[in-house]
This record gives structure tokens, sequence and C-alpha cells, in this order.
């Protein structure tokens, strides 16, 4: 059987910092939520001991009673749709795609937006994201200043959860690892 240690271990920090918060939608800690209700998962991240430690994997492993929501797809894939079927309907409009990006302010530097976070408070962006039923992972670059990853979740059944800590570690540099404290979170029927 596999899972997460029944007895909550110490917060650890080796060369890395993490730490880990339910807020509402406003930012504001939380410790219950309804079913159906959306609320923010706020992960805090730092190096101690390097300006920047690369190849970090974070791991936020989920209780059962909530689940990650996804990102809506960007605008600018959608207006890169319009602007293809526009083509296709109409192939005489011509242009250069420099002249396209220009008419609809797409660029070729656009940044890319993960299927997961919110870009309101958060100020660090992993350089990939894997959901999976039971965990989000994370992997990125973290500096020596806090970096900030807020992402939304659902809360999908009643309960009283224990939520295990986060933890990160270096992914070729296993001395770097940390580990965050488990917490609690309540899930009420509306």
């Amino acid at each position: 059987e596999n899972g997460f240690d029944h007895q909550a271990l110490p917060a650890k920090a080796q060369g890395l910092e993490i730490a880990r918060e339910f807020t509402n939608l406003d930012g504001k800690p939380i410790t219950h939520v309804k079913i159906g209700e959306e609320f923010l998962v706020k992960l805090n991240i730092r190096s101690t001991e390097r300006d920047k430690a690369s190849a970090i994997a974070l791991v936020d492993l989920l209780p059962g009673g909530i689940e990650p929501v996804l990102n809506a797809k960007p605008e600018a894939d959608a207006s890169e749709e319009d602007n293809a079927a526009t083509e296709e309907e109409n192939p005489e409009s011509g242009g250069s795609e420099a002249e396209t990006e220009a008419a609809t302010g797409d660029t070729a530097t656009s940044t890319w937006q993960g299927p997961l976070g919110e870009s309101k408070g958060s100020d660090w962006r992993p350089e990939y994201v894997d959901i999976r039923e039971d965990r989000v992972i994370l992997y990125g670059t973290v500096g020596r200043s806090i970096g900030t990853f807020i992402y939304r979740v659902r809360a999908t059944n009643a309960g009283h959860y224990t939520v295990p800590a986060p933890f990160a570690e270096g992914m070729y540099d296993r001395k770097l690892q940390a580990r965050g404290t488990a917490g609690e979170l309540l899930v009420e029927t509306p």
C-alpha cells in the first residue's frame, strides 16, 4: 500500500523551503469549504542556499475531497483559431504572418500558459505542470526570494481531511529537499 505517512512528519528545509495555504477567492485563509465551492491553493517556495536552484520538482498531494480546476482556454488560442478559419474561408486575404500578428496583437514571443495556475497573485512560473488525480506536480527553477504559485481547486466530497505536507526536491541534486507542514480541511455539505 502506498500513499502518504500516517504520522505527520516535521517540516524540513535542506536548501529549499516550501509552504502551502488554502485561501478563498479573495485571498483570505480558510479551514473549511462547502461542496462545489472553488478556492485557492497558495504554494510558496524559495531556495535558502543558492541564488538559483534549477530542476526542482514540487509535489502537492491533494486530499480525496478536492480536485484541481483547469484553466480555461487562453483567449490568444481562440483568436488564432478564428484567424485560421478566416484564412480558410478567404484564401485571397493575403498578408504575411507578421502582418497578421501585427493586426491581431499576437507575437511569436507569447508566454506559455499552463493548464493550471492563477495569474493574479502568482509570481513564480513553473516550466512544466503535471496534474494527476491525487496530486499536482510542478517543475521549475527556484530563486532565493519567495516565489508564489496559486492554483484553483474545487471541493467535491464532504468530510474532514488531513492534507499531506507539500514537498520539493532537486531532481538531479537530492541534497536539496523541503517539506512543509500537513494541514486539515473540512468540506461541508451546502
